[in-house]
């Protein structure tokens, strides 16, 4: 029976240890996503302001249909579409964790109104 226990009680701490690292290494992740879809949020603002100043400065009589300005609003619909993507993607995720703490919730209020 003792040669168990010298066995389990490694084993246990062991896990314990990779538990506390796992919810440690976690909320990290989670922390770090939040901060990269803050700053996507306002790289994309500030791509579309540029992209609207571009438009004006090409719309204006002196420049238009300067190829350079062309070449150049081009390049800037392209990067627009691939932010876009990447905004959609961030979208997916926000929506899904609405959904679980909205599932999260439900839970409690029924066992809330269960032990009532």
């Amino acid at each position: 029976m003792s040669s168990i226990v010298y066995i389990l009680a490694p084993l246990l701490a062991f896990s314990v240890l990779l538990n506390i690292f796992f919810v440690w290494y976690g909320s990290k992740l989670i922390n770090d996503f939040y901060f990269l879809t803050n700053n996507l949020r306002a790289l994309m603002e500030e791509v579309l302001l540029f992209a609207d100043h571009l438009r004006t400065v090409h719309d204006m009589e002196m420049f238009y249909g300067d190829a350079t300005l062309d070449n150049l609003m081009r390049h800037l619909n392209g990067l627009i579409e691939t932010l876009d993507d990447f905004v959609e993607i961030v979208e997916t995720f926000e929506e899904a964790e609405e959904v679980i703490e909205e599932t999260e919730f439900d839970d409690t209020e029924d066992r809330s109104q269960e032990t009532s």
